[in-house]
């Protein structure tokens, strides 16, 4: 289920991530995006940020937040990266 990052008891929990707890992950050329895991009630809330770097920083200086809550088991960014197959119905 995604969450909405900005949502007043998500964003706190976001803020909460300790520094260390970020994992770089592969992203664009002109960007760099990390993720992260937390606790939401009771299941996994999993975090990934990303900002632009170089050139285009000054469009979008900040890091950006965009969360998911999951009972998938694994490592938060095995599961950031899961995507199940379309259905070919």
């Amino acid at each position: 289920m995604a969450v909405h990052a900005n949502a007043k008891g998500i964003k706190s929990l976001i803020e909460a991530i300790d520094s260390n707890a970020w994992i770089p992950i592969d992203y664009t050329d002109n960007g760099e995006a990390q993720v992260a895991q937390t606790t939401y009630k009771p299941r996994r809330l999993i975090i990934r940020r990303t900002r632009l770097i170089g050139d285009q920083a000054e469009l979008f200086p900040n890091w950006r937040h965009f969360g998911f809550v999951t009972d998938l088991t694994g490592c938060a960014v095995e599961i950031d990266q899961f995507a199940p197959e379309p259905s070919t119905g």
